[in-house]
């Protein structure tokens, strides 16, 4: 599967990552790595969907919440994003740099979706 990812032949890493799953369903990693080439392959539902159950697996592991929260921000989900990027930077405080500017557009999204108060 990382083969074919790195060569972006996604489909063909989606289906490797996907056989290996079926032989190793508790290993959170391979989630991860299948929806990753699942969001290379403009599948951002099955990327959601795996990053969730890498997070079922490991819900101490900060990547998945980063990486599913940014799934969510391209999904212009900005509540489920805000959320995600928040427990991102709880589990993983060292990654601020990289997690608060995606946080900040999903709070600036939030509020243009507030309406105006008076």
């Amino acid at each position: 599967g990382k083969v074919h990812s790195e060569l972006k032949e996604h489909e063909k890493a989606i289906a490797d990552f996907s056989i290996y799953i079926k032989r190793n369903p508790d290993n959170p990693a391979a989630y991860v790595a299948r929806g990753k080439a699942r969001h290379a392959n403009s599948d951002l539902e099955g990327a959601i969907t795996d990053l969730s159950e890498a997070i079922r697996l490991a819900p101490n592991d900060g990547f998945s919440f980063y990486a599913r929260g940014l799934f969510y921000g391209e999904k212009s989900d900005f509540v489920n994003a805000k959320k995600d990027l928040l427990e991102a930077l709880l589990l993983n405080p060292e990654s601020k740099e990289t997690v608060q500017p995606w946080l900040k557009m999903a709070e600036e999204e939030l509020s243009k979706a507030e309406p105006a108060k008076p």
